[in-house]
């Protein structure tokens, strides 16, 4: 357990999706809350997805984590006037919401198209790169209903050193992991 846990935090820690990828999900996310929302004749944003448009411009556009990033940098001003409830250009109905979520839906599909769909995991993570063991076991060989047998569960061998971007649905990395009876073991995290 002393050597899983700091494999497991390394994964946690260093195989996020960019910026980007977790706004593009949340742009999704709120298109279909906002395209399943009851018809009205005022046909006004409701107040629960101004506070969550209101949310989402904060984490993404002023977390000091992400000012550094030359998506935030170049396109905070367009994006913050696009939703932020007291911009002067922020829709006044659902109808026009749903059309600018579908413009940034649009930017941020081709601006993530545009990312390498391998990544190198000497550049993510060194700890893993490295990482040798004989004790740590391959993860998912306790299922079903039979008894574990620990003695012959395949242990971890390395890490393999490139990491595949799993682009729909959601945005994920895919982690090889190369086990004691030869085998690649694959997970998506």
């Amino acid at each position: 357990l002393a050597e899983l846990e700091p494999l497991v935090e390394e994964v946690s820690d260093r195989f996020k999706p960019e910026p980007e990828e977790e706004l593009l999900g949340l742009i999704n996310a709120l298109m279909t809350i906002s395209c399943q929302q009851p018809p009205s004749a005022a046909n006004e944003v409701p107040p629960s997805i101004v506070m969550k448009l209101e949310g989402v411009c904060k984490a993404y556009f002023a977390h000091p984590s992400l000012r550094s990033s030359s998506f935030v940098t170049s396109h905070k001003v367009a994006f913050e006037s696009d939703f932020l409830p007291n911009s002067q250009n922020f829709p006044r109905d659902l109808t026009a919401l749903i059309q600018r979520l579908k413009k940034w839906k649009v930017i941020l599909s081709d601006k993530i198209d545009h990312l390498s769909t391998k990544l190198h995991l000497e550049s993510m993570s060194r700890a893993l790169l490295n990482y040798r063991s004989t004790d740590v076991e391959i993860p998912g060989q306790y299922v079903g209903e039979r008894e574990p047998t620990p003695g012959n569960h395949v242990k971890i061998e390395r890490f393999l050193a490139e990491v595949s971007v799993v682009r729909r649905p959601g945005h994920h990395r895919r982690l090889s992991i190369l086990g004691s009876d030869g085998r690649t073991y694959s997970y998506i995290i």
